[in-house]
């Protein structure tokens, strides 16, 4: 059964407006849950990155002993050396 005139215009605009409506609804709520995932996302890179100049300030800390040690190294070897030339002159 159709509606002619007025009212089936009047129902209509009802129908288009209740859809505006919710598509905005939906939108507000699609923009809440993407800020949601984009600050979820922002917090875990903002972590990353923090965790990453973590592991490379131990890693500097690490490279400087290392070099230490091979210094110490360096050292023990120039002195064996010294020891085994000594040793040889001596013969």
């Amino acid at each position: 059964m159709k509606l002619k005139g007025k009212n089936s215009n009047k129902i209509k605009s009802e129908k288009v407006k209740k859809t505006l409506e919710r598509m905005e609804t939906v939108r507000k709520e699609d923009n809440l849950n993407l800020r949601k995932v984009l600050n979820d996302k922002l917090e875990w890179a903002i972590e990353e990155k923090k965790k990453g100049l973590a592991s490379v300030e131990m890693l500097v800390i690490k490279i400087n002993e290392l070099k230490i040690q091979c210094i110490k190294l360096d050292g023990a070897i120039v002195a064996m050396q010294d020891i085994l030339k000594i040793k040889k002159e001596e013969k």
